[in-house]
C-alpha cells in the first residue's frame, strides 16, 4: 500500500487510530478549560486508569502531604487541566501499545523519548509562552505518532531499517521522507490529527519539531517543542554518544538565557516529574543508560578531560598514557587493565598499570580473545554508539566512595573521543599512505618552490631520509642528490603565479634501485594549484621508459593531482650565517634580505644573544618570538635547523616558525576561565580559597596583619525575582565593578563567593584599616543603587591561632549578625 491509500482508507483509520476515549482526551486537552465532568466520567469507566492515574498523582514529584483515593480530590489537589494530561498520557500510552506489540515492536524507549520531550516542553514553555505550557505538552507528546501509527498500520512504509528507537532522527531521515512521500513525518503527525478532529494549534505546534537550525525562525511554542525534541534525544538517545549532551546544555543555557545552576535546577525539575512517570507507566527498566542520571556539571568535567584524547600524538599508547594520568589525577585509580582498538584493523592494544605508576603494552594489537589481561573479572566497554572500542577493567574497591558514577560517564566520554581520535588518525594515516605507495616520485612543494613533503619513492631517487628535504628548495635538493640542473626556466615558473605549469626532460645519476648510480632521463612537471589563497605545487618525476604513451599519462596525471591535497601552515625561512632571510615564506616574501633577528623579537623569557652569535651554537634551541610586521604579527615558536654547507656557499640554516596564537588564545581563556568568576570579573569561590590560605600562611609567617570581609547584598534577591535574573546580573557586574575600584591592587583581593555573596581578603592592615574598607564598600554600594541594594558584611582581623576556615566561618557569621541587624551595616566579628 502506499502512504495515501493508508491514510485515505477509513477502515485502516478506523483500525489503527486512537481510541474514541483517547481522541476526547485529545480535544479535552485543547480545550482553554476542560470539562471535568468528562473527564471523570472516562477515567471512572476504567479502573485500571484510576488506579494508574492515582498512583502517579501520589508520586514523590507532586509532593502532595495527603494520600489521595479518588479522582474527585485529585482533581482539587491538582487541578482539573493537570489531570487530564496525566489521563491522557496513561491512555494514548494503553491504546497505542498494544497494537505495537501485535507488530513485533517494542516501543518503550520511545515512549521515554515521549516523556522527556513532553515533561521538558511544558517546563520550558513556562520560560517561553507561559500561557501555551500545556499545549506544548501536548504537542510534544504527539509529534512523533505518525510513525507508531505506521509501524502499526504498515510497516513497511517506514524508511528507517536500524534497530534503534523510530521517534529519535536518523542523518537524512526527513529528505527521505519527503521524497518518498511527499512530506516529512511531522507533517503526517499534523494531517493524522486533524483527520481525527484535533484543533488545528496542536499540529501546527508539532509540525517543525526537527527544525532545530531554524528554530530562532518560528514562533514560541514551536521553539519550546524544537528544544524539548532535541533535549529528549541527546539525554536519552546513548547511541549519539555523551558529546551533543555537553554541547545541547550549553546552546540550551543561550537560548533560554539561563546561568548554569539555573538550566541544572530546571533540568533537576524535569527529571524529578519523569522519573515519578516512568514509574507510574511501568517503564524505569532500561532508562539508566541515559545522561539525564548525572549533572551537567558532571558531564562537563568528564567532556572536557575528554577532549585531550582525540588531538594525542604518538599513537595508541599516547592516548593510553594520557587516560592513566586522567584516572589518577581525577580518581586516584593506579591499577588497572586498559584494550583500546586498533584504528586500522580489528585487533586490539593491551596495556597494563605498573606499580611504579607508569603503563606497559602487550605486544600487539590481538584479537580480543587473545588478549593477556592481568584483571580477571567483567570489565567495562568503551563504546561510541553501537561500537565497541576498547575495555577498562579495574577493583571495585579502588574506586573512592562517591565516584563509581562519574568514574563510568568519564569512560563513555573516553569512548567517543577514542573514535574521534581513530577516525582522524585513520584518515592523516591513510592519506600518508596512498601518496607514499604511489609508483612515481612525488614532492608537494610552496609556491616558491619548497619541499613541504615528499613520497617514498621521491627520497628513493634523491637518496633521503625521512623529513630531510622538508623547507628545503626543490631545486637544490635536485642538484646536490642529484647533479640535476632546473634552468632558468624553473624560477621563471616560480616567479610567474599565473603560469600553471613547467614541463622538462633531464638527465641525471639514478641513486635508486639495484641500478644504483646509473645514468637516468626523466621527465620532469610541476603543477600550481591554489587553495585557501595559498599557493601549493604539486611536483613529478617520471622514467621515460615509463611514457609509452604520453596522452594517457597525462590524463594520469590530472587525476592525480585532483585527488592530492596537502597544505603548510608553518612559516619557512632560509638564513645565513648572518642571520640574514634568503627565503621566506611570508606573503610577497616579506622579510627576504632582511635580518631574521630583527623580524622576530623574542619572548621575554629568553635569556640569550639574539643575533648572528645565537646561529653559532652547536644546537640553537626553539625560541618563542613575535613577528613585528607581515601577516597580522602574531606568536610564534621558532626552530632551527643546520642546512648542508655545499659548492662554495655559506654555512645557512633553516627556520620553521610554528603559528602560537590559537595556542596562546586558549592557554589565556582557560586561565581566565579557572581563576575569574565570568559575571563579575573577580576571581571566584575555588581561587577565593586559594588565596585566602596563601595569604593566611603568608601572614602567619611573617607577623604582618591581614583582615577578611564577608558579605551578601541587601533587596537584591526582591529585583531578582521582579525585574529578571537580566537585571540581577546587572547588580552584580556593578558589584564587581565597585569592588575592583575600590579595594587596592595587588595588595586587596575581591572575589565572588557565590550567588550574591562576596568576600575580600585584605592584607597589611590593621583592625582600623579593615573597618575603614568596609566602610567604603558600604557607601559605595549603596550609593551606586540608591540605598536600594545595600550590603551586610562582616569583618575579622587574622587571631594568632586562625586558619583559613576558622576566619571565614567567624566573617561569616559577622555578616550574619549584620544581616539580622537589618542590613546596610559593617559589623565585626566576635
Amino acid at each position: 500500500m502506499t502512504l495515501d491509500q493508508v491514510v485515505d482508507s477509513p477502515q485502516t483509520l478506523r483500525r489503527f487510530s486512537p481510541s474514541p476515549v483517547v481522541l476526547r482526551l485529545m480535544v479535552e486537552a485543547a480545550r482553554p478549560e476542560p470539562d471535568f465532568q468528562i473527564l471523570a466520567e472516562i477515567i471512572r469507566a476504567d479502573p485500571a486508569l484510576a488506579a494508574t492515574i492515582l498512583a502517579l498523582v501520589n508520586s514523590p514529584f507532586f509532593g502532595l502531604p495527603k494520600k489521595v483515593s479518588d479522582i474527585q480530590r485529585a482533581a482539587v489537589v491538582l487541578g482539573s487541566r493537570e489531570l487530564l494530561k496525566t489521563a491522557l498520557l496513561v491512555s494514548l500510552r494503553k491504546d497505542r501499545e498494544q497494537a505495537l506489540l501485535e507488530s513485533g515492536y517494542d516501543a518503550a524507549e520511545d515512549w521515554r523519548m515521549a516523556l522527556w520531550s513532553a515533561v521538558a516542553a511544558e517546563a520550558l514553555a513556562r520560560r517561553i509562552c507561559p500561557e501555551q505550557a500545556d499545549l506544548a505538552y501536548i504537542c510534544a507528546l504527539l509529534k512523533d505518532v505518525s510513525l507508531l501509527f505506521l509501524r502499526s498500520a504498515s510497516p513497511e512504509l517506514l524508511l528507517r531499517r536500524d534497530p534503534g528507537p523510530l521517534t529519535v532522527l536518523a542523518q537524512g531521515q526527513l529528505a527521505a521522507e519527503r521524497e518518498a512521500w511527499g512530506l516529512d513525518h511531522p507533517g503526517l503527525s499534523r494531517l493524522l490529527l486533524g483527520k481525527w478532529g484535533l484543533p488545528p494549534e496542536i499540529g501546527e505546534g508539532l509540525s517543525k519539531h526537527h527544525d532545530l537550525e531554524e528554530m530562532e525562525e518560528r514562533e514560541p511554542l514551536q521553539r519550546a517543542v524544537i528544544l524539548a525534541t532535541h533535549w529528549a534525544e541527546v539525554e536519552l538517545s546513548t547511541g549519539r554518544g555523551p558529546f551533543p549532551a555537553v554541547r545541547f546544555s550549553h546552546r540550551l543555557r543561550t537560548a533560554l538565557g539561563l546561568r548554569e545552576t539555573e538550566l541544572e535546577e530546571l533540568r533537576q525539575g524535569c527529571l524529578v516529574r519523569f522519573e515519578a512517570l516512568l514509574k507510574g507507566l511501568g517503564l524505569g527498566d532500561g532508562a539508566d543508560e541515559g545522561f539525564f542520571r548525572h549533572s551537567i556539571k558532571a558531564m562537563q568535567e568528564a567532556y572536557f578531560l575528554s577532549m585531550d584524547l582525540p588531538s594525542a600524538e604518538g599513537g595508541v599508547e599516547a592516548v593510553a598514557r594520557l587516560v592513566a594520568r586522567q584516572l589518577a589525577l581525577s580518581f586516584d585509580l593506579r591499577t588497572f587493565d586498559l584494550a583500546l582498538r586498533s584504528p586500522h584493523n580489528g585487533g586490539y592494544h593491551l596495556f597494563h598499570s605498573t606499580p611504579e605508576g607508569g603503563l606497559s603494552a602487550e605486544p600487539g594489537p590481538a584479537p580480543s580473545a587473545e588478549l593477556a589481561w592481568s584483571l580477571r573479572l567483567k570489565g567495562a566497554a568503551l563504546r561510541s554508539g553501537d561500537r565497541k572500542w576498547g575495555e577498562f577493567r579495574h577493583h571495585a574497591q579502588d574506586v573512592r566512595p562517591g565516584d563509581a558514577g562519574a568514574l563510568d560517564l568519564y569512560l563513555r566520554f573516553v569512548g567517543q573521543a577514542y573514535e574521534t581520535y581513530c577516525a582522524r588518525q585513520a584518515v592523516m594515516e591513510e592519506r600518508a599512505s596512498a601518496f607514499d605507495s604511489l609508483p612515481l616520485a612525488v614532492a608537494r612543494l610552496g609556491g616558491r618552490g619548497e619541499v613541504v613533503d615528499t613520497n617514498r619513492r621521491f627520497r628513493e631517487l634523491a637518496d633521503l631520509a625521512p623529513g630531510q628535504s622538508r623547507g628545503r628548495k626543490l631545486e637544490r635538493i635536485l642538484e646536490d642528490r642529484l647533479g640535476l640542473y632546473m634552468g632558468r626556466e624553473w624560477q621563471e615558473f616560480l616567479e610567474d603565479e599565473a603560469r600553471p605549469a613547467f614541463n622538462r626532460i633531464v638527465c641525471f645519476t639514478d641513486r635508486s634501485g639495484p641500478g644504483k648510480g646509473r645514468e637516468a632521463c626523466a621527465y620532469l612537471s610541476a603543477q600550481r594549484e591554489t587553495s585557501g589563497g595559498q599557493a601549493r605545487i604539486l611536483f613529478l618525476v617520471e622514467g621515460l621508459r615509463d611514457l609509452s604513451n604520453m596522452e594517457v599519462q597525462a590524463l594520469r596525471r590530472r587525476d592525480f593531482l585532483e585527488r592530492l591535497i596537502g597544505s603548510m601552515r608553518d612559516k619557512v625561512f632560509t638564513v645565513d650565517e648572518r642571520g640574514t632571510i634568503g627565503f621566506s615564506s611570508l606573503e610577497g616574501e616579506e622579510g627576504r634580505g632582511e635580518s631574521l633577528f630583527e623580524l622576530f623579537t623574542p619572548e621575554a623569557t629568553f635569556t640569550g644573544a639574539w643575533g648572528p652569535e645565537f646561529l653559532e651554537l652547536p644546537a640553537p634551541p626553539a625560541v618563542e618570538a613575535t613577528l613585528a610586521r607581515g601577516e597580522g604579527g602574531g606568536s610564534y615558536e621558532l626552530i632551527f635547523s643546520r642546512l648542508e654547507r655545499s659548492r662554495g656557499r655559506e654555512r645557512a640554516a633553516l627556520v620553521v616558525a610554528r603559528d602560537l596564537s590559537a595556542v596562546r588564545r586558549l592557554e589565556k581563556e582557560l586561565k581566565m576561565r579557572a581563576i575569574y568568576d565570568g559575571l563579575t570579573g573577580l576571581f571566584n569561590h575555588a581561587q577565593f580559597h586559594s588565596i585566602l590560605e596563601r595569604e593566611v600562611r603568608r601572614a602567619q609567617r611573617t607577623g604582618r596583619p591581614m583582615g577578611l570581609i564577608f558579605f551578601d547584598l541587601d533587596g537584591f534577591k526582591a529585583i531578582n525575582d521582579t525585574k529578571g535574573h537580566q537585571a540581577g546580573d546587572a547588580i552584580l557586574r556593578l558589584i564587581g565593578e565597585i569592588l575592583t575600584r575600590e579595594v587596592r591592587q595587588g595588595m586587596d583581593f575581591p572575589c565572588r563567593y557565590g550567588g550574591d555573596e562576596f568576600a575580600v581578603v585584605v592584607t597589611e592592615v590593621g583592625d582600623r584599616e579593615l573597618e575603614l574598607v568596609g566602610e567604603r564598600l558600604r557607601q559605595a554600594v549603596s550609593a551606586q543603587f540608591a540605598g536600594k541594594v545595600t550590603i551586610s558584611a562582616g569583618l575579622t582581623g587574622l587571631g594568632t591561632q586562625d586558619t583559613p576556615d576558622s576566619l571565614l566561618n567567624r566573617a561569616d557569621r559577622a555578616a550574619y549578625s549584620a544581616k539580622g541587624a537589618g542590613g546596610d551595616t559593617v559589623v565585626w566579628a566576635k
